[in-house]
């Protein structure tokens, strides 16, 4: 097998593949970039084909971009090389899933740890406006997303805590959720405004029956393959619609749970309802805030959050 074949015409199918998934132009750019410089970086070390791509070889790879991987021979900054290590993880799952490869060289690789400096991101409310509306609604996955992107900035959860979530955890009638399994574990319930609800249903209705592939499927939001989705391909997600929004602040679900906290508080919401809602409370402690009630939570929730009625547009 030649080198075109082995590497180049893979990552040109595996372009093709994310163009048919859905992923934004920008993101299919950056990826096609980024392989085009690890195939150099092979070239250099005499790796020819695929299947030479051995775990050494990636970290390796990962010691380079350390050292000397950016411009000058300068080092990277630890959030680009997350970024690199998402791009190869995703590209080399790809091999796998079309048995171009037996096993994935990069499944046991640990990124870098960043500085999470997207906790002092705040959106406003027009750049939360323009980043619901980004999806192609009239498309069963963008449909997904507009609930996704609802369902964050609406009830201020995790990442992790949306997609733990099973169909019997949200409550339309009702516009609340139960998050089981919160930080620390930790149970609470949280309100969610009409808005969000009114996505939900039709995403119920509409999408999620397409996804499943069984009827046992709990998880309330599903990956294209029908599996729950998770937290990776999140942030990918989330991060590409606010690319195509045009907003330049790198958005994460974190940013929009950082956006609702600070929207309810301009919003003159008590600082101890939104650490209810976000689930605060000190692991040294048992309890550090006063608990109030769901219909307390619910009532401030209505009455503070910009996007609790639900819109006539």
């Amino acid at each position: 097998m030649t080198r075109e074949r082995s590497l180049e015409k893979m990552r040109n199918a595996f372009i093709e593949d994310l163009h048919a998934r859905g992923r934004a132009t920008r993101t299919r750019q950056e990826y096609g970039y980024l392989l085009r410089r690890f195939e150099a970086h092979l070239e250099e070390q005499g790796v020819d084909v695929v299947t030479e791509v051995t775990r050494g070889v990636l970290v390796d790879y990962q010691s380079h971009l350390l050292l000397a991987g950016g411009r000058g021979g300068q080092p990277l900054s630890a959030s680009r090389r997350s970024v690199i290590l998402a791009c190869l993880k995703e590209f080399f799952r790809f091999l796998v899933r079309r048995g171009m490869l037996l096993t994935d060289p990069t499944a046991v690789l640990e990124g870098p740890r960043a500085w999470r400096r997207t906790a002092r991101v705040v959106l406003t409310e027009s750049e939360v406006k323009r980043l619901l509306l980004a999806p192609d609604v009239t498309q069963p996955l963008g449909l997904r997303t507009r609930t996704i992107l609802e369902l964050l900035y609406s009830a201020g959860i995790r990442a992790s805590e949306l997609c733990g979530l099973d169909t019997g955890d949200i409550d339309l009638a009702s516009g609340e959720l139960m998050v089981r399994e919160g930080k620390g574990r930790r149970a609470r319930r949280v309100p969610v405004g009409q808005e969000a609800c009114s996505w939900v249903g039709r995403y119920l209705e509409m999408v999620r029956p397409g996804l499943a592939r069984q009827s046992s499927q709990r998880a309330l939001i599903l990956s294209w393959r029908g599996n729950r989705l998770s937290r990776g391909p999140l942030a990918v997600l989330v991060r590409e619609e606010g690319e195509r929004a045009r907003i330049e602040k790198v958005v994460t679900p974190h940013v929009l749970r950082h956006s609702f906290a600070t929207h309810l508080l301009k919003g003159q919401a008590s600082v101890r309802h939104i650490q209810e809602m976000l689930g605060h409370v000190m692991l040294t402690t048992t309890q550090i805030y006063t608990h109030t009630q769901i219909d307390d939570l619910r009532e401030t929730h209505r009455r503070c959050h910009p996007r609790s009625k639900r819109s006539k547009g």
